[in-house]
């Protein structure tokens, strides 16, 4: 048990950070205080002051992606309920951008050319023995293009590949034959 310097209440040591440099190896402020702190004092914060924050941790993310990623994974299991309420807002506040991406992605790839069957791409998976070409999971898999049309690929049975959603959305507009790699 300790006392926080900010609320002086007595709360157990879980309420409280870790901190190297303290003799107990703890903050001396809980967790909800310093929290709290930490909102009010973006509340007041500059539009600039704000930019330079939002800067430093878009670099501290480029330099750790892996830490970024899973604390990152840790805020939307821990949030889901936030995560998907805030998705839904995002679509319905920007329904207009959402369809014109999917007209417009639509048109893209009937102006790219080439088009494939349902058994063909269900081929395509059976021979990528229902796995992500990718990460090798067995997951619901997705059509990804090899060239991106956006870059001159077709829509050819040729130029697809099976990904899961997650690889598919990490890999984005690169140019990356998994296909060679599994060979």
């Amino acid at each position: 048990m300790k006392t926080c310097t900010s609320c002086g209440i007595e709360k157990d040591s879980s309420e409280y950070y870790r901190h190297a440099t303290t003799t107990d190896k703890l903050t001396t402020q809980c967790k909800g205080c310093i929290s709290l702190a930490g909102k009010k004092a973006r509340a007041v914060e500059s539009v600039e002051d704000r930019a330079k924050r939002l800067a430093r941790l878009k670099e501290w993310a480029e330099r750790n992606p892996e830490k970024s990623k899973a604390i990152k994974e840790r805020w939307a299991k821990k949030n889901r309920e936030r995560h998907n309420r805030q998705g839904r807002e995002y679509y319905y506040r920007h329904l207009e951008r959402v369809q014109s991406f999917y007209r417009n992605r639509y048109h893209q790839t009937k102006a790219a050319g080439g088009e494939y069957t349902q058994e063909e791409w269900q081929s395509v998976c059976a021979t990528a023995k229902g796995c992500c070409l990718r990460c090798g999971e067995v997951k619901p898999l997705t059509v990804d293009h090899v060239i991106p049309i956006r870059k001159g690929g077709s829509n050819d049975i040729g130029n697809i590949q099976p990904l899961c959603g997650t690889c598919n959305r990490s890999k984005g507009d690169k140019i990356i034959d998994y296909r060679a790699q599994e060979e």
